[in-house]
């Protein structure tokens, strides 16, 4: 099992591997259900034109990456999202992240396949925030959620058409609970005029 090995790497950079189609394999963790804790700080993917999962499958609180501080893809065309859920939910020292140029990506999270009603998805540290030519990127997450990033000093937002950043003002008079936000049938906005 080779990530359990790894578990004390700090930095990871792939790059120009053009059969790569996963960067962490973690069926046999999840098939034995071991925990483990990756020490990873920095991960950076760039041009793997076969990629198709950072992560092959959601963790489910399995295998943590607590001190992951910055996330960087670029020129991944065939990756449709970032994230498995879990892992998004325990992001608590990112401070960059980065994606540009996966033309694929729809959602930076993937959709949870558990019966959460809605997440929460808090970014205390993230600081900077980048997508860039993302053409079909709708959303952040497709499912119910809630999006904090209270430190973030720099956003950058360029190419991504279908991804809407604000949501208008007449939905920000919705009532917050979770019945309201299930009638809303298109994808939740980066923000909220109320968050902001």
């Amino acid at each position: 099992m080779l990530l359990r090995r790894l578990q004390n790497l700090e930095d990871l950079i792939i790059g120009n591997c053009d059969s790569l189609e996963e960067v962490f394999d973690l069926q046999e963790i999840i098939r034995l259900k071991e925990t483990v804790n990756i020490q990873l700080r920095t991960l950076n993917i760039r041009n793997l034109p076969n990629l198709k999962h950072v992560w092959n499958k959601d963790p489910m609180g399995l295998v943590l990456f607590d001190n992951l501080s910055s996330v960087v893809v670029l020129d991944c065309p065939n990756l449709k999202a970032i994230f498995p859920a879990t892992i998004a939910k325990n992001l608590l020292q990112l401070e960059t992240l980065d994606v540009e140029s996966c033309g694929g990506v729809e959602e930076i999270v993937a959709q949870h396949q558990g019966t959460e009603a809605s997440i929460e998805f808090l970014f205390p540290c993230l600081k900077f925030l980048i997508l860039r030519e993302l053409n079909e990127l709708k959303c952040f997450y497709s499912g119910i959620h809630t999006l904090e990033f209270p430190l973030l000093k720099h956003l950058t937002v360029y190419h991504c058409e279908k991804l809407n950043i604000f949501c208008p003002e007449s939905e920000n008079l919705l009532e917050t609970d979770t019945e309201s936000q299930a009638m809303i049938q298109d994808p939740q906005p980066l923000f909220s005029f109320r968050k902001v």
